[in-house]
């Protein structure tokens, strides 16, 4: 029996999302509240943590969010859970494999939320889009930006990469494209700027090729 398409398009996507029920609900109500920090100096400003753990909450956040953001096999998908995502190389073949399955897309991460007190708060990461996630705190007291479960971090496809093949001339293979085929990984201008940092509302790339965005007003 012949499989439809769109049922294995459905599969693949259930396959590359991960178990997102693995949490307890006090996982889960524990980042309804706390603060919301899109940048670090907004973090330091509050003067609830000093510096240090502003930054730690940050990086530790990030880990999180690499370890744990759920993957889809298109943007279409993610977006409908998500409303804004960037596309993950899930292979080194670099940008050559991107539209051949080598990539996954994950929602965009804007920033941190930092439940507890002082030196006992849990740091989270924020991604865009209403849709639950289990993510786990990590201490803002120490660094632990480990992620666990997956190899080398190729990260996000940064839009340097893309730009760089602005220059590439087309050929007669790359310049057709199949009647219905939607490209939906149209290039969009990126800045490069460290997760946080100090900045006009908009989309970025940091120096590890992760996208991010933030947003016009507080959350």
């Amino acid at each position: 029996m012949m499989i439809p398409a769109s049922a294995l398009s459905m599969l693949r996507v259930a396959t590359l999302a991960p178990a997102l029920a693995l949490a307890g609900p006090s996982d889960l109500a524990a980042q309804a509240g706390g603060s919301v920090y899109v940048r670090r100096d907004e973090c330091v400003a509050a003067g609830k943590l000093t510096a240090e753990q502003c930054e730690f909450a940050y990086r530790n956040a990030r880990a999180e969010f690499l370890q744990k953001t759920p993957r889809y096999a298109s943007r279409t998908a993610c977006e409908r859970a998500h409303k804004r995502c960037a596309a993950q190389m899930v292979s080194a073949g670099g940008w050559e494999s991107f539209g051949k399955g080598g990539a996954t897309y994950v929602p965009r991460f804007l920033g941190v939320r930092v439940t507890g007190e002082g030196a006992s708060g849990k740091a989270l990461p924020v991604i865009e889009g209403a849709t639950q996630i289990a993510f786990a705190g990590r201490p803002v007291a120490e660094l632990q930006e480990r992620v666990v479960g997956q190899g080398r971090i190729v990260g996000v496809v940064s839009h340097a990469a893309r730009s760089s093949r602005r220059h590439i001339k087309d050929t007669p293979e790359t310049a057709t494209k199949p009647a219905g085929i939607h490209d939906d990984t149209e290039r969009v201008p990126m800045k490069e700027e460290s997760i946080g940092a100090d900045v006009p509302p908009g989309l970025y790339v940091d120096p590890d090729g992760v996208e991010w965005y933030k947003p016009a007003h507080k959350r």
